[in-house]
C-alpha cells in the first residue's frame, strides 16, 4: 500500500501543479449588467450632411429646460442619474454619484471599426465597492437598418443608429457597441480583460423622417437615453489548457491504478 501511494504521489502533485498554473491565466472575471439613463447629444460636422454625426456627447438631464451635452474627454459633465444592475456591476448602476462617459467621435471611435487600443469610455469616482472597474470602447458597430430609409427602419450611410418606427407616429433609435470591462489591477492590455457590450436606445415622439430633417437642418440632436452595459467573463485558452492536462493527468493515473 505504501509502494502504491509513493508511486501516485509525484504525478497527482504534478497534475495539481497545472491546475494551480491555470488560476494567475484568468484574471479577475466580471459578470453582470448595469443599466443607466441620461442625455446625449448627437452634433453633424460643418455644415451638416445627411445624418452623418461627428461627435457623441453625455451628459445628466437638466430642469426646466436640457441643454447639448458638450464634448468631453474626460471628467464631468457624465451622467448622474441613478440605474440599476446585477453581480459585479451592481453597485456601478446604482452608484449615486453616477461617472463619466467620454465623448465619442469619428475621430476617436470610427463607425465599424474594431480598434486596436480600445479607449477609456466610462469612469467612477472611488468610492465604497465603486472605482475598481473601468469601461473601454473597442467597436462603434454600423446600423443595420434599411440604407435607403424607405421602410420601418432606417441606417443612413456611415452611421451607427439604427431608427425604428413605432406605433402612435412614435420611433427610436438604437446604437450598439462593443469593448471591456477591466479592473484596475489587471495587468496591462486587454488579454485578460472581460467582453463588454453595450447598447443606447433612445425614444422620439415622432416618426424618425421627423427626426433625420430636423438633425439635417439644425446640426445637433438632443435626446434622453437608456443604456445597458452587459460583461460576462470568458475563460482564457491558456486555463482550459492547463486545467485540461491536468485532468487529463488525473484521468490516466486513476487507469494505472485500477489496472494494478
Amino acid at each position: 500500500m505504501t509502494k502504491i501511494l509513493k508511486r501516485l504521489l509525484f504525478p497527482v502533485l504534478t497534475c495539481g501543479v497545472f491546475v494551480a498554473l491555470s488560476v494567475p491565466a484568468m484574471a479577475i472575471p466580471i459578470i453582470g449588467t448595469a443599466t443607466w439613463t441620461g442625455v446625449f447629444t448627437l452634433t453633424s460636422g460643418s455644415p451638416p450632411t445627411g445624418f452623418t454625426a461627428d461627435t457623441l456627447s453625455f451628459c445628466p438631464p437638466t430642469i426646466p429646460t436640457q441643454n447639448p451635452c458638450p464634448s468631453v474627454s474626460a471628467g464631468v459633465p457624465g451622467w448622474n442619474v441613478v440605474g440599476s444592475g446585477s453581480g459585479d456591476l451592481a453597485p456601478y448602476g446604482s452608484d449615486p454619484a453616477g461617472g463619466t462617459i467620454t465623448s465619442l467621435s469619428q475621430a476617436t471611435n470610427p463607425v465599424g471599426v474594431t480598434l486596436v487600443t480600445p479607449t477609456l469610455f466610462v469612469t467612477f469616482a472611488p468610492s465604497p465597492g465603486v472605482g475598481d472597474i473601468s469601461f473601454y470602447m473597442q467597436t462603434v458597430f454600423a446600423g443595420v437598418g434599411d440604407p435607403t430609409c424607405s421602410s420601418l427602419t432606417c441606417t443612413p450611410p456611415g452611421s451607427s443608429v439604427t431608427f425604428l418606427d413605432g406605433t402612435g407616429g412614435n420611433s427610436s433609435a438604437t446604437i450598439t457597441m462593443e469593448g471591456f470591462a477591466r479592473h484596475a489591477s489587471d495587468g496591462p492590455g486587454f488579454a485578460t480583460a472581460t467582453p463588454l457590450q453595450m447598447v443606447f436606445t433612445a425614444q422620439f415622439n415622432s416618426p424618425y423622417a421627423t427626426v433625420l430633417s430636423n438633425f439635417q437642418s439644425a446640426g445637433t440632436l438632443t435626446s434622453t437615453y437608456s443604456a445597458t452595459f452587459a460583461a460576462q467573463a470568458v475563460p482564457e485558452p491558456m486555463t482550459i489548457s492547463l486545467v485540461g492536462f491536468g485532468l487529463l493527468g488525473l484521468g490516466i493515473m486513476s487507469r494505472r491504478f485500477v489496472k494494478r
